[in-house]
């Protein structure tokens, strides 16, 4: 299957701050799509946060997309993990339609050209994220 060019999609972040996807050409770029009351979601989210941390120097960017709960839901969650890569508000699930999520979670792996390479859904453990990444790298 040929790689599309993922979605320019729009993302407001918790203050409101409109961010876009195509700001983040040139680097790889995992789409996280999470709940808080998701229990695989916050298995998983540890790798993400660790891996963020290790590569965001070489590239990576990992965008959360809270998929339809408040400001302050999404914040604590946040803060529970201690996420520090951007984290944006679905509140009507429309970014979570542009990219054909049906479950969570579900991660969107985004090449340097800004290419849809792959869709996981489900659990990532840290191998398979780290396998996924590298496929984008």
């Amino acid at each position: 299957e040929e790689p599309v060019t993922a979605p320019d999609t729009a993302f407001y972040d918790d203050s409101g701050n409109e961010r876009r996807l195509s700001a983040f050409r040139g680097r790889y770029v995992a789409v996280n799509f999470w709940a808080t009351w998701c229990a695989p979601c916050r298995e998983e989210m540890p790798a993400f946060v660790d891996l963020f941390h290790e590569r965001q120097e070489e590239g990576l960017m990992i965008v959360g997309v809270n998929a339809q709960e408040t400001a302050s839901q999404a914040a604590a969650f946040v803060d529970d993990f201690g996420i520090t890569f951007p984290v944006v508000l679905d509140i009507r699930g429309e970014v979570q339609q542009l990219y054909s999520v049906r479950g969570l979670p579900t991660t969107v792996f985004i090449d340097r050209a800004g290419r849809v390479v792959e869709r996981w859904p489900g659990l990532l453990d840290r191998r398979a994220l780290e396998e996924s990444l590298a496929e984008i790298q």
